[in-house]
């Protein structure tokens, strides 16, 4: 089996089939006010990173005693990339600018509709591009944005969609998350190899 399947590689990607691969969501599908976009974008500075990104910006507005505020952006993983049972970690190349970002995934095996396996990205040092990997078995089960009371493993081989979003309680947030790549890799591989 592979050791690593590359799931979104936004450098060799075109607007269009970008376009066709990602939507947004937001808390206005709620009620809320948060607001965001994300397209792609070429690389004109000299900061070492990919030629093009997926640029995620917008901001953040708490809402008034209710659910958490949101934006993300989510891909449906197309059939041949639903089974990663060989793999079992997540690794992806970005740029953040100190905000809390994550990443979920949903997998076809759901006790709720909303049930979502959730890491959040490290905070890495505002304008430096950084790769991060987020083991399955390290995952959260969420709903509707928080953590579940109980806690199932995440089927690797039920993969259905994966989404990179933020999520705030508190103030009015501007954020800006710029994401190269997104590949599944086998850790347990790598740790033999080395």
């Amino acid at each position: 089996p592979p050791s690593r399947v590359t799931l979104f590689d936004f450098a060799q990607m075109s607007e269009t089939e970008f376009q066709q691969t990602w939507n947004m969501l937001s808390d206005v599908e709620f009620g809320g006010q948060s607001a965001a976009s994300v397209h792609l974008e070429r690389n004109k500075s000299k900061d070492g990173g990919p030629p093009q990104y997926a640029a995620f910006r917008g901001s953040l507005v708490p809402r008034r005693n209710t659910a958490q505020s949101m934006c993300q952006f989510r891909a449906t993983l197309p059939p041949a990339l639903r089974d990663l049972g060989d793999l079992d970690t997540l690794e992806i190349h970005f740029m953040t600018d100190g905000n809390p970002f994550c990443l979920n995934v949903a997998t076809g095996t759901r006790i709720a509709a909303d049930d979502l396996y959730q890491a959040f990205l490290p905070r890495s040092r505002t304008g430096q591009w950084t790769k991060a990997q987020l083991r399955f078995n390290s995952m959260l089960l969420t709903g509707g944005g928080f953590e579940r009371g109980f806690q199932l493993p995440l089927n690797a081989s039920d993969l259905q969609s994966i989404s990179i979003g933020i999520v705030a309680e508190d103030s009015v947030r501007d954020f800006e998350l710029k994401v190269a790549r997104v590949d599944a890799i086998s850790h347990t591989a790598q740790d033999r190899s080395t």
